[in-house]
């Protein structure tokens, strides 16, 4: 523990200094991000709002805050974890509550942004290749986002297995994304973030994350294909 969180706890646990008690919450700020951040790349919620997220791990920030002990032997972040994650999941039920104001997709947005990050930069020679290209990376990213295919959706019994197998070979893919990359895609297709709230998220230019998205789709893509290949045999 650093001499200034040292000196911060002292106060804190002494006199109850609601102003060291505040500089403790300041000091945890950005690791609690990150907490709130993990949550939100593994858990499917389409009416969260990385705000929403950021606000409740700060209420579980000044709870773990106000509840720790530095004679447990134990590190803040070790003992505040558990409590940060849960305040955040708590906040998770109340975004599936009737009272809750469901947030709204910016879904123009997100599909203009996955238009123009596929086609930026675009070097094909044969304006055929190059719309092949973009028809088969929205066609996966049709494939991500469940609730773009209805439940109800016509098909045989052949076609809804082959969908669902296609699916599971795309998560399986997306698993093997490297880590920024698995996490874009996680965040925008399945939480419906636009890549601005994305880039303000890891502190990066939109551009960079249209950057990453587009690397990311032709993994995915060229990973499909070996598979299906595979399958073929």
């Amino acid at each position: 523990m650093e001499q200034e969180e040292r000196q911060l706890w002292e106060q804190w646990i002494a006199d109850r200094d609601i102003e060291a008690r505040n500089a403790l919450v300041v000091y945890h700020a950005d690791w609690s991000r990150l907490v709130a951040r993990d949550v939100l790349v593994r858990v499917r919620v389409a009416q969260a709002d990385w705000a929403d997220f950021v606000q409740n791990a700060t209420i579980g920030l000044i709870e773990a805050v106000e509840r720790f002990d530095p004679g447990m032997g134990v590190s803040f972040r070790s003992y505040a974890r558990h409590r940060v994650r849960g305040a955040v999941f708590d906040g998770l039920k109340d975004l599936r509550s009737a009272a809750y104001r469901p947030y709204q997709p910016k879904s123009a947005q997100v599909l203009g942004d996955r238009v123009q990050s596929l086609t930026e930069g675009e070097t094909e020679d044969d304006p055929v290749d190059a719309f092949v290209r973009l028809t088969i990376s929205l066609g996966i990213g049709v494939l991500l986002n469940s609730d773009s295919i209805p439940q109800e959706a016509e098909g045989t019994p052949y076609t809804h297995a082959e969908r669902s197998q296609m699916r599971s070979m795309a998560s399986d893919a997306i698993a093997r994304l490297p880590v920024r990359q698995r996490d874009i895609v996680r965040l925008h297709y399945f939480q419906h973030m636009p890549f601005v709230d994305i880039a303000e998220m890891y502190g990066v230019s939109k551009g960079r994350i249209s950057q990453l998205h587009r690397q990311a789709l032709d993994r995915l893509r060229d990973a499909l294909r070996v598979k299906r290949e595979a399958l073929a045999c």
